[in-house]
C-alpha cells in the first residue's frame, strides 16, 4: 500500500497501523520511531514498511540500506502473490541473507474475525519446524 492519498483513506498508512494495533499486532524497531517516506509512495512508520509502487523486495532493501542500517541474518516472508514472494527472495540473494516465504492461499480472509489463538500456536509450530527460532518481542 502507498501513503498517498486513497479513495476515502487520507492517511493510509495510519489506517494499516492502527488496524494492526487494533488486532494486538504492534511491530517496533528499537531505533526508529518516526514515519519516514521515500520515492514511490514507501515508507515507514511504526515498525511497517510500505511500498508503494515499489516492489516489496525494493523498498525492503532500501529500508535496510538507507534507513535502518542493519542487514538480517534470516527474513521470513508471508504473502498471498507470488510475484511479492519472488521479489523478496530476489532481494535476499542479492543482499545474501537467508530467507523463507510462505505463499499464503487463504480463498477469502475474514478482516473482523478474531485471532485464534490455536492457529497461532499452528503457525509458530511449523515455523520452528522450519528451522526458524522466534524473537522476543521489544518492550
Amino acid at each position: 500500500m502507498g501513503i498517498g492519498k486513497f479513495g476515502n483513506i487520507d492517511n493510509p498508512i495510519h489506517l494499516r497501523v492502527s488496524r494492526l494495533k487494533e488486532k494486538g499486532i504492534v511491530f517496533a524497531f528499537e531505533n526508529l520511531n518516526k514515519r519516514i517516506l521515500w520515492n514511490d509512495e514507501a515508507g515507514f512508520e511504526s515498525g511497517v514498511i510500505f511500498s508503494g509502487k515499489q516492489s516489496k523486495g525494493e523498498a525492503l532493501q532500501y529500508f535496510l540500506e538507507n534507513i535502518a542500517k542493519w542487514k538480517p541474518k534470516h527474513i521470513i516472508f508471508v504473502d498471498d502473490n507470488p510475484e511479492y514472494l519472488n521479489s523478496m527472495r530476489e532481494m535476499c540473494n542479492t543482499l545474501k541473507i537467508k530467507s523463507k516465504g510462505f505463499h499464503y492461499k487463504a480463498a477469502v480472509f475474514d478482516q473482523d474475525k478474531e485471532l485464534s489463538p490455536e492457529v497461532a500456536k499452528l503457525q509458530i509450530k511449523t515455523l520452528k519446524r522450519c528451522g526458524y527460532r522466534m524473537m522476543r518481542p521489544i518492550k
